[in-house]
């Protein structure tokens, strides 16, 4: 089984279509992502790092169940997985959200949502935009509904869940799939979703995270392979049982409870034991946690930029 884990910084920006001349979002600043492989020794974690500090090896060939793929993310990686999890529903059993927002909803604008020229203070516009034109505004560089030359505040989705139309981007979701712009809306129905905020999460307002499952259900998802945390006392953060700040403080919390072992637990169906979980955890049964590989092959700075535009 693969378990992709995604941090990944987009400019603020999402993916949400599986095509390249279908993207619109400019300079993928940082992308880091790390690959958990479940084995017989445990969980072996394949760290993908770009910098130009670094020549690894190639990654190998490895032994990955296709029918066992997933992935997930925090905040900005919980978008990112949230998004892929639609667009490429055919490659995954399903996926962990930590605090994200639902698929399109970031470049949406929604019934009765004012709109900002793209220099207004209120939208965080660059000022190598506002006064070089160079390029758009990073906040919210496409915005589908709004006027030309506008654009909404930042993050609407996250902090003004209400606004949400969920049966809207339902129906975007399946004239995109009907297009082949996105995976066929009727894989989500094998996927295993696993939704988590913390009660004081002050980034992803209350109702947020919730709307990523409700839009799944809509899109055709069986609400019983939906599991949501929205209980446990943290910030914005990964939750973990033993290790970190404390609860409520920090990016990696100590809040007496495994949030990234009942994600895997929730979509992997118990397939792996409670001792195999265990070594897992055991840097003397793993002791090469990380491996770091060469990665250029996903090097999108060095894309044809033309279509990001």
């Amino acid at each position: 089984a693969l378990h992709y884990h995604s941090f990944v910084h987009i400019n603020r920006s999402l993916i949400f279509s599986k095509r390249r001349d279908d993207f619109r979002f400019p300079n993928f600043t940082m992308v880091l992502l790390s690959a958990m492989i479940l084995r017989t020794c445990g969980l072996l974690a394949l760290a993908i790092l770009q910098t130009a500090a670094l020549n690894p090896a190639p990654l190998p060939r490895l032994k990955i169940d296709p029918a066992a793929i997933s992935i997930s993310g925090l905040s900005s990686g919980a978008d990112f997985a949230a998004q892929f999890q639609v667009a490429y529903s055919e490659l995954l059993c399903g996926s962990g959200v930590f605090a994200g927002q639902p698929w399109n909803c970031a470049v949406y604008k929604f019934s009765g949502e004012p709109t900002y020229p793209h220099c207004d203070s209120r939208v965080g516009g660059s000022d190598n935009y506002c006064h070089n034109k160079i390029t758009p505004s990073p906040s919210v560089p496409s915005c589908f509904g709004c006027p030309e030359n506008e654009t909404m505040i930042y993050d609407h989705c996250k902090v003004l869940p209400d606004r949400v139309d969920i049966n809207k981007l339902a129906e975007i979701a399946r004239a995109k799939a009907s297009a082949g712009l996105i995976d066929d809306l009727d894989n989500l129905k094998k996927s295993k979703v696993y939704l988590y905020r913390g009660t004081h999460d002050a980034t992803y307002h209350e109702g947020s995270v919730q709307n990523v499952g409700k839009l799944l259900v809509a899109m055709g998802a069986s609400e019983s392979n939906i599991k949501m945390n929205s209980t446990t006392p943290s910030a914005h953060c990964w939750p973990t049982d033993g290790y970190g700040t404390p609860c409520g403080s920090g990016v990696i919390e100590d809040c007496h409870y495994d949030g990234p072992g009942d994600c895997l637990q929730h979509i992997y169906g118990g397939r792996y034991s409670t001792s195999q979980l265990a070594s897992a955890r055991s840097n003397s049964t793993c002791p090469n946690l990380f491996t770091g590989f060469q990665c250029s092959w996903f090097d999108l700075l060095h894309m044809d930029r033309s279509v990001f535009q």
